[in-house]
Parts: C-alpha cells; sequence; structure tokens
C-alpha cells in the first residue's frame, strides 16, 4: 500500500490490491498511543475493446472484440449507429467520420473504462467531367483522366441511372450526350463509393451550304463564292476566311468551305467550279529569222476559236487572220495575238521571236558609174538589216555636193543638176541597223564613167 505517512494519504493507483492495517501513532508530549483501522483495497477491472476492421466502410456491421470485464456499456458520438450493450455498429446506418467509443465496466466494487478509435470511410471517387467532343466522335469514361484524384486501386462501374440499376452498356464509346453516373469500388475490401454524376457533352456539328456566282466558267473569270453557316464562323482554305469570297480560277477547282461552330465543331460544303481550258498559242516559222526577211506568224487553239487582235496593230494589216506573214525588222518587237473560242472564252498568245541582225550583207562601194546604163548608177549604202542612213558626200574641196537621210536613196554623181567629174569624192556616213545598234564610216568613193 502507498500511503504517505505525513498525512495519511493513499495513493491507490500506486498500491497493490488486499487488506491492509493502516496504525496512527500519536502524543502529548510526554505519553505516546497507538490506533489502528482496516483498509481494504479492491483490484480495478481491466478490460480492452477493438474493431479489427476499421476502416470500415458504410455497409454490413462491424462487431467489437472485448477482452477483461464484460457487462459494461458502450457509448459514441451522434453519426455512430452503435449498440450500447454489444458494442455492435450498425455500419449502413452510419454517417462516415471517425469515432471515439468508450467502454464503461464495474466489477461491482470498483468502476473503469476503455476506449478505440474506428473510422468509417468508403472510398474516395472524384469525378472530372470530360471535355465534350463533336458528333460522331465518342467519349471514353473509362479513360484515367475523369477519376484522376480518386482513392488508387479502385474499380468503377456505370450506370445510366443515379441508384445504379441500370449497367450503362459500353462507357468507353458513348455516343449520346447526357448525364451518366459512376461508382467506384475497393476490390480489397469490397467498399463502395457513393454514386456520382458524369457528364458526356457530344455537340452537333453545324450545317453549312455553298454556292457559286457560276460554275461552268471561262478560264480567269472572277466568281463568287457564298457559304451560309448561321452563327458560326467560315473559312475557304487556300482563299481564305468569310462568307462571301471571290476566287479567279484558271483551271477547274473544288473549293471547300469548312464551318466551326463556337463549340469547335466544323463541317464542311463544297463548290464546284468547271473552267473551260482554251488556249491559244503563237508560233512563227522562220524563227529564229534574218532582220528585214519574211516570217509567218501561226495561231493554234484547243478548241474552235476566232481571232480577235494582233498587235502591234501597224504590223498586222489583217487583225481576225488566224496567220500572218509579215517582214520582221529586230527583237525589240513582241507580237500577241487574241481569240475567242465559240464558247466565249478569251486567251492571249505572245511571242518575241529571235531575229538576226543579218549584219553580214552590209556594204558600202568604193566606186559607181553614173552613166545611166542600167548598172551601178548609185552610189548608196546596201544591206537587208539596214534600217535608217545619214549619207553625205564631200568633193575635193571639201563642199558638201550630196546629202541625204532616206536609207533608200543615193547619190547619182550630180551637184545642182549638172554630172560632176569623174575622179574621188569622200563621204561620211551614219548606219542605224534594225537592232537599233549605229555605226559610222568615214571613206572615199571613185565615180567613173
Amino acid at each position: 500500500m502507498a500511503i504517505n505517512t505525513s498525512t495519511g494519504v493513499i495513493n491507490l493507483t500506486g498500491s497493490t490490491a488486499g487488506l491492509y492495517t493502516v496504525t496512527y501513532t500519536f502524543g502529548n508530549g510526554s505519553c505516546t498511543n497507538t490506533t489502528t483501522t482496516n483498509v481494504r483495497i479492491n483490484a480495478l477491472p481491466t478490460a480492452t475493446i477493438s474493431y479489427t476492421g476499421s476502416p470500415y466502410c458504410t455497409n454490413g456491421v462491424a462487431i467489437v472484440s472485448l477482452t477483461g470485464t464484460g457487462g459494461g456499456t458502450f457509448a459514441s458520438s451522434a453519426g455512430l449507429s452503435l449498440n450500447t450493450i454489444t458494442g455492435d455498429i450498425n455500419l449502413a446506418a452510419s454517417t462516415q467520420g471517425t469515432y471515439l467509443i468508450i467502454y464503461n465496466f464495474t466489477n461491482g466494487s470498483c468502476n473503469n473504462s476503455t476506449s478505440t478509435t474506428v473510422v468509417i470511410k468508403n472510398p474516395s471517387m472524384v469525378v472530372n467531367n470530360p471535355t465534350g467532343t463533336c458528333f460522331p466522335a465518342t467519349i471514353d469514361l473509362t479513360n484515367p483522366a475523369v477519376t484522376m484524384g480518386s482513392q488508387a486501386g479502385l474499380t468503377f462501374n456505370y450506370y445510366q441511372d443515379n441508384l445504379g440499376t441500370i449497367p450503362l452498356a459500353n462507357p468507353s464509346t458513348v455516343g449520346t450526350a447526357g448525364t451518366y453516373y459512376m461508382q467506384g469500388v475497393d476490390p480489397v475490401t469490397g467498399c463502395s463509393s457513393s454514386i456520382q454524376p458524369v457528364v458526356v457533352n457530344i455537340f452537333a456539328k453545324p450545317t453549312v451550304t455553298a454556292s457559286g456566282s457560276a460554275t461552268d466558267i471561262c478560264k480567269g473569270t472572277p466568281v463568287t463564292l457564298t457559304a451560309v453557316s448561321p452563327g458560326n464562323t467560315i473559312d475557304w482554305p487556300g482563299v481564305g476566311p468569310g462568307n462571301v469570297v471571290t476566287v479567279t480560277p484558271l483551271d477547274s477547282t473544288i473549293y471547300l468551305a469548312v464551318a466551326t461552330s463556337p463549340n469547335g465543331c466544323m463541317d464542311t460544303a463544297t463548290v464546284n467550279i468547271a473552267v473551260q481550258p482554251f488556249t491559244i498559242t503563237l508560233t512563227a516559222n522562220p524563227d529564229p529569222v534574218l532582220a528585214g526577211t519574211n516570217t509567218t506568224f501561226t495561231t493554234t487553239g484547243n478548241f474552235t476559236y476566232n481571232v480577235l487582235a494582233w498587235s502591234p496593230t501597224l504590223l498586222f494589216t489583217d487583225q481576225t487572220a488566224t496567220a500572218q506573214n509579215i517582214v520582221v525588222n529586230d527583237t525589240t518587237t513582241s507580237f500577241s495575238v487574241i481569240a475567242q473560242s465559240t464558247t466565249g472564252c478569251l486567251d492571249t498568245a505572245t511571242l518575241n521571236i529571235v531575229v538576226d541582225p543579218n549584219l553580214k550583207d552590209f556594204y558600202i562601194p568604193n566606186s559607181f558609174s553614173p552613166n545611166n546604163d542600167g548598172n551601178n548608177d548609185i552610189f548608196k549604202i546596201y544591206g537587208t538589216s539596214v534600217k535608217e542612213v545619214v549619207l553625205r558626200v564631200y568633193n575635193q574641196w571639201g563642199q558638201l555636193i550630196f546629202e541625204s537621210e532616206n536609207a533608200q536613196s543615193g547619190w547619182d554623181g550630180t551637184w545642182n543638176g549638172r554630172p560632176q567629174a569623174v575622179g574621188v569624192y569622200v563621204y561620211v556616213a551614219k548606219v542605224t541597223f534594225y537592232n537599233n545598234v549605229t555605226i559610222k564610216r568615214k571613206g572615199t568613193i571613185n565615180l567613173i564613167r
């Protein structure tokens, strides 16, 4: 027995059960005396309780394991459906949470209590609504992203109703918008989460129609394309955005209008523009051609056609001929022809032919005989490539006795209408060829009779 000898206070907790005699000794200074009493310390009853299945889910009954003194009572806080006599817990009727359960008991003389903690917790399932998609695509509710954040290791059930009585047949390919339901199951404990909704959005494709102001055209004809899709944006790939665009196709083309709804769904419509491929070609023969000689221009087409005009206009007297023959003098001129098919389509062909300047036949004689016999009577500059000539002739005293700017004329051996004497005369010439090259020559010409 643990007793304080000064105060007589007994520490029951530190004492052993049993029957003890307590003696009190006292005195008045000269005499002493004692008194005694018996003290019985009864043993404190002991017990332990446990719920070996904790944590539990809200399913079935949890039975207490009791060792030690029985016959006590059980108590806990609100929310736990506890049998205060047996200590059993009706889990299905309890609210999820952590509870302290106290067991109070007695052995008839002494009371005691013990406690334990019970956790009731269903599996934790988090449902994330999947991102919507566009018809005819489907949504996969079994995608881990839908249940990201849930308790690890769960398996999942899918239902059409919130009571979990109608299974969802194909949760990985849900093709109809609506609200569906999910439940997580812990395969180890068999516990299930609450049934939670999951929203599936499947958006309808936009409707779109497209048309053209014309669908059978000539090459290069502008066409207005129009697409109609109320509330949606329109784009024409390769052309540009907008409900109305203008195109100028050179070949038959299928144009695509793409309608996009605010939620990103798309649909398309097409416009088929047929282009008549009328083409006119222009050739020359010969090509290359010697400057100052003839060449023949010939047109050909892949459809029946009529020639409308030739260019340069001054060089072609017949503006509607399908072939032309002209003298070509230089390479600076571009030749063109415009033609129209019998269906009304236009095309233009342009040709730059190669012109040989033909400078090899340029010739200035060194003598002439102006005797009117028809041979060599005129002093002039010769050459088919000669375009322009400025020619001056001087006598031996330096007098200018002849001058001409006409490439086709020359000196007939006279001055002021009188024949000039036999002898040597000086000439100065400036010659311009059809290729616009200009040269200057100075020399003597021998007049003979």
